[in-house]
């Protein structure tokens, strides 16, 4: 198990390396000169060269892979050419709301997904069975973007029961504020993470139903199930004691491939509900032609989503001591 480990961690760092290079190449892919969009299209081309060299824009792009190597190494994302501050700062400041946002969202897509497919595996072919493949369907097919819309249209629009966008606070200051008398805070924070939530694990949770179940039914086929059975426990016994730890595996595995997914699917839900995170940061990046903030936002959540993985494959050892790097 331990040498399992260390090989994993081992290919962690190519992996990021890996990663890094691929960033620092989506600058020549995107159209467009940061130079003269901060410039504007009046800016003369004297003054376009020279924001090109003092951006490093106008090196080798060999060199400019080098010199961005280099900060790296010493943890240092650069400098955003519009705010004119350090990426780092820019960047862990927004990841805070997305991470809260991402296991928000897995956090509700498994509490509703796990019960669903383990329901729909003990009652299969039955009406229930075919009504959660369904919304299982229907998750997997539905875009996060129209979910949201149908999401604000409905509880926002209609209902005016929760809002439609922003971030109250962060819901660990909410939590806090809960314990030293200020519950409205707390309220107010869940009621603006709802709508956001629900619509990015709206998908995790579909696919979280269709995995359980299918793990379910695979499981309850095994001989110790039968003997179980004629010993006369309880199905209640049966089902959560011996055959849903051994179906977690691939639940796992979808839920942490799931997790990783939301930091990046989270660019369309914080745009839509305007929620002050990486996503929406990364989108405005973009849009500005901001390499060294674009880069620097999407890095970091790449290599959330490697870490969000290698997690998993650890704990794919501690559920099952069976698996062993091949």
């Amino acid at each position: 198990m331990l040498v399992y480990i260390i090989k994993r961690i081992l290919l962690f760092f190519p992996l990021i390396v890996g990663m890094a290079i691929l960033v620092f190449s989506l600058q020549f892919m995107i159209p467009g000169d940061p130079a003269e969009v901060f410039l504007g299209q009046q800016a003369s081309p004297e003054a376009v060269d020279k924001l090109r060299e003092k951006l490093g824009l106008n090196k080798h792009p060999v060199v400019q892979l080098g010199m961005y190597m280099g900060r790296l190494l010493q943890g240092d994302l650069g400098t955003s050419i519009f705010q004119d501050r350090s990426v780092n700062k820019a960047v862990f400041e927004r990841l805070p709301a997305t991470i809260e946002l991402a296991v928000c969202a897995i956090i509700l897509a498994t509490i509703i997904g796990v019960p669903l497919g383990v329901a729909a595996a003990i009652r299969k072919g039955s009406f229930f069975d075919v009504v959660c493949m369904a919304v299982g369907q229907m998750g997997v097919s539905v875009p996060v973007f129209w979910s949201s819309i149908l999401l604000i249209s409905f509880f926002s629009v209609k209902l005016g029961l929760l809002p439609s966008y922003g971030r109250e606070m962060s819901l660990l200051s909410a939590i806090g504020s809960f314990f030293v008398g200020e519950p409205k805070l707390l309220w107010e924070t869940i009621k603006h993470l709802m709508l956001p939530s629900f619509a990015l694990g709206f998908l995790s949770m579909a696919y979280i139903t269709r995995t359980t179940r299918s793990s379910m039914i695979s499981v309850l086929k095994e001989d110790y199930i039968r003997t179980a059975k004629a010993k006369g426990l309880k199905n209640i016994a049966i089902v959560y004691s011996h055959a849903l730890r051994n179906a977690l595996i691939p639940v796992v595995s979808i839920m942490g491939l799931q997790l990783g997914a939301l930091m990046g699917g989270a660019v369309l839900t914080e745009t839509i509900f305007s929620w002050p995170g990486l996503g929406r940061l990364i989108v405005t990046a973009i849009s500005e032609r901001d390499y060294p903030l674009m880069q620097g936002g999407i890095l970091v959540a790449a290599t959330f989503f490697a870490v969000v993985n290698l997690v998993v494959d650890i704990l794919y050892c501690v559920i099952d001591p069976r698996i062993r790097l091949k």
